[in-house]
C-alpha cells in the first residue's frame, strides 16, 4: 500500500478541515478548495502509480556468490548490482533479499551502483535468493515492492557432523562449522580426485575443489 509523505499528510489534513469548515459555516468557497486538494492527491496518486510501474519495468539486478556450493555454516560473499531508470523527482533504492535460512544483513543499493555483504546459510539442502525490495518515494508518496522473481543464484549446502568429522579444523573456529579436511580423509594422503558419486562419503568431498568447478568432487 502507498504511504503518505509529510507533505501528501500535510495537504490531506488541510483538505479535511476545509471540508469540516464548509459543513459547519456552508462555505461554497471551503468546500471548493476541499475538492480541488482531494483531487490534487488523487492525480499524485495516480502518477506515482505510473511512475512506480515503470521504474519497476526498468529493474535489472545482477547477483554473484563466490561459493555456490558450501558446508552448513560456511561464509559465502555476495555481490549486488542494481541497474533502473527512476523518472523525474522520484527517488529508488533496492535491498537484496538473502535466502530465508540465512544470516545476513544486506545493505540498501543505489541505482548504477553495487553492493556487497556475507552471508551464512544455517540449514543444509538447496535454497535461492528471496528476490530484491524495490523502494521508491517523492513528493507526495512512498511505497516498497517485493519483487521475488529476483532469486538467483541458487545455492547448495551440506550438513556438516561435527562429532563425525574426527576433529575441528586447526584455526577454523567452532563457529564457522569448518572441518579440517586431512581428519576426513581415510588414507595418508590425497592420490587424485574425481566426480562425486551417488552413496560417497561426503566427507570426503573436496570443497575449494568443488566450489571452483560447481560440482563436487572427491
Amino acid at each position: 500500500m502507498m504511504r503518505l509523505t509529510r507533505t501528501a499528510g500535510g495537504v490531506a489534513a488541510l483538505a479535511l478541515t476545509l471540508a469540516a469548515l464548509a459543513i459547519i459555516i456552508e462555505s461554497p468557497a471551503a468546500i471548493l478548495a476541499a475538492g480541488s486538494l482531494a483531487i490534487f492527491l488523487l492525480w499524485r496518486a495516480g502518477r506515482f502509480s505510473r511512475d512506480f510501474r515503470n521504474l519497476a519495468a526498468s529493474l535489472r539486478v545482477n547477483r554473484t556468490v563466490d561459493r555456490m556450493i558450501l558446508r552448513q555454516g560456511a561464509a559465502a560473499n555476495v555481490r549486488v548490482r542494481v541497474d533502473l531508470t527512476p523518472p523525474p523527482g522520484m527517488e529508488a533504492r533496492v535491498r537484496d533479499v538473502p535466502p530465508a535460512v540465512s544470516i545476513a544483513s544486506p545493505p540498501l543499493v543505489e541505482p548504477g551502483e553495487t553492493a556487497a555483504y556475507t552471508l551464512r546459510i544455517v540449514a543444509p539442502g538447496r535454497t535461492a535468493f528471496g528476490g530484491i525490495i524495490l523502494s521508491a518515494c517523492d513528493a507526495f508518496f512512498s511505497y516498497d515492492l517485493h519483487i521475488r522473481h529476483f532469486e538467483k543464484p541458487g545455492l547448495r549446502v551440506f550438513p556438516v557432523r561435527a562429532a563425525e568429522s574426527g576433529g575441528w579444523g586447526k584455526g577454523s573456529g567452532m563457529q564457522d562449522f569448518e572441518v579440517d579436511r586431512r581428519a576426513a580423509l581415510d588414507g595418508p594422503s590425497v592420490r587424485g580426485f574425481r566426480l562425486y558419486r551417488e552413496g560417497d562419503d561426503p566427507r570426503l568431498i573436496d570443497w575449494k575443489i568443488s566450489a571452483k568447478h560447481n560440482v563436487f568432487y572427491t
